[in-house]
């Protein structure tokens, strides 16, 4: 079933650590992801960390001017605002308990990636239920099928909490694949408020994002030459690959 050769790698994500004291607040005011309360908490918060446009660069708010704070701020609450924009007019897919959003193309290729992305849950249900039912849990905020010319075919984006799955594959990709490739992105949402600021830490983390993907693959039958694959894969992670 999954036995061609991975056909997709994974790039460098750029995030944002969400800090405690923000959950915290949310919480006790019932505020909203991306609400005021986000900004005023990384202005004002102890324990916020602000990102550089770099892949994880974190800058501690004792080394961050308020001009920076205030940049970081603006420019998360405007990414997430439009994202969640963009969301509100897709097709909204919900299968078993995950959300995908589909971006309106033709009538075909809304068919054929909704179907693949139900293939792909089924067997992610079929052979480990426990891991989807997790898997429904870190990617609460559903998977964005969105076009786009990357050449990630899969990205979590920490900073927002959304993963994103690229419409051409989803369309024409097989389901086995799919399901490999939320595996691997729904892992990095699980470790999302982990530091990630040195590149042995996300080289680290790739390996482990690989390590669940081989689980999965162990416990579907008949896919023996994928799962050397992505042990060939994990072995070949490089801290010089995150640098």
């Amino acid at each position: 079933m999954l036995e061609a050769s991975l056909p997709f790698r994974f790039d460098k994500l750029g995030t944002k650590a969400i800090c405690e004291r923000q959950r915290r607040l949310r919480s006790r005011w019932a505020l909203p992801k991306g609400s005021l309360i986000d900004f005023a908490v990384i202005l004002l918060g102890r324990t916020v960390r602000v990102d550089s446009d770099d892949v994880d660069g974190v800058l501690p708010r004792a080394e961050a001017t308020w001009v920076q704070r205030l940049d970081s701020a603006l420019r998360l609450g405007a990414k997430r605002s439009l994202v969640a924009f963009w969301r509100a007019g897709c097709l909204r897919l919900d299968v078993g308990g995950l959300r995908f959003y589909i971006h309106h193309g033709s009538d075909e290729s809304i068919k054929q990636a909704s179907a693949n992305l139900k293939t792909a849950v089924g067997l992610l249900d079929r052979y480990d239920r426990v891991r989807f039912r997790r898997i429904c849990h870190d990617l609460k905020n559903g998977i964005i099928v969105f076009p786009t010319r990357g050449t990630a075919r899969a990205e979590y984006h920490r900073d927002i909490d959304v993963c994103f799955l690229r419409s051409d594959y989803a369309a024409s990709g097989h389901p086995g694949f799919i399901a490999l490739s939320i595996v691997h992105e729904a892992t990095h949402a699980r470790m999302r408020r982990l530091s990630q600021a040195t590149a042995e830490r996300r080289a680290r983390m790739e390996q482990i994002c690989i390590g669940a993907q081989i689980a999965f693959a162990s416990r579907v039958p008949g896919v023996s030459a994928t799962i050397d694959e992505l042990r060939a894969r994990q072995s070949s992670v490089r801290v010089s690959d995150f640098t």
